[in-house]
């Protein structure tokens, strides 16, 4: 699911959430904490469900993960990919 939200400056940002493999597979980069953004490879994303989402799913856990893109016209967000990973939720 995802949603548009206009930003105050001009353009629009993109929220996306679900399950955490199919929405890390869209992300190219990852928020770290310090607010930061840092490339994702496919090293991490392996990393990400072998460590988090895999261990969870054992105990009948899902987890839904969250991303996001800048976007400069609403249209411009179909078939969107190139995101950056916000987070998980357990």
């Amino acid at each position: 699911m995802s949603t548009v939200i206009p930003l105050p400056g001009g353009g629009y940002r993109l929220f996306t959430k679900g399950a955490s493999e199919i929405v890390l597979a869209k992300c190219t980069s990852i928020i770290k904490e310090n607010g930061h953004s840092v490339g994702l490879s496919e090293n991490d994303k392996k990393d990400i469900v072998t460590t988090v989402v895999t261990p969870m799913a054992g105990n009948a856990l899902r987890t839904i993960a969250l991303a996001y893109r800048y976007v400069c016209a609403v249209y411009a967000c179909l078939n969107a990919s190139n995101f950056s990973f916000v987070g998980r939720i357990q």
